[in-house]
């Protein structure tokens, strides 16, 4: 878990909102560290419509074959998701494209340890591009 976010940080993940609340028509409101989760997603109507957990990457989507997610940050997803009964998306940023993946049971993962810590891997090729 990242405690301090740079400024850097924090202008890509205002670019990102700003891009994905073009392309879907909903608004995205960026939320307080507590809540574990970059943004939830807000309809019209004032509605939560779903989260998003936003890692932005300086490297290329082709670098590697997987996705790498701390192995805290995917139950915490998970239980989201399962919990609320709303869509939980994971967003991943690359320096050539913006990917997705829908958070749910069918998704294929790898564990494995880095840095000391149990982390997920997911196979890119189960990431939408937008």
């Amino acid at each position: 878990m990242i405690l301090h976010e740079t400024i850097t940080d924090l202008q890509h993940e205002q670019d990102f909102a700003d891009k994905l609340s073009f392309i879907w028509g909903v608004e995205l409101v960026k939320l307080p560290k507590l809540y574990r989760v970059d943004f939830a997603t807000i309809m019209q109507s004032g509605k939560v419509s779903g989260f998003i957990e936003y890692k932005a990457r300086t490297f290329n989507s082709d670098k590697y074959r997987t996705a790498l997610l701390s192995l805290d940050k995917w139950l915490y997803l998970n239980v989201l998701s399962v919990n609320t009964k709303l869509p939980v998306f994971l967003f991943v940023g690359y320096t050539d494209v913006d990917t997705f993946i829908q958070i749910n049971e069918s998704i294929k993962i790898e564990l494995s340890i880095r840095d000391g810590k149990p982390v997920v891997l997911i196979n890119i090729e189960q990431f939408e591009r937008i």
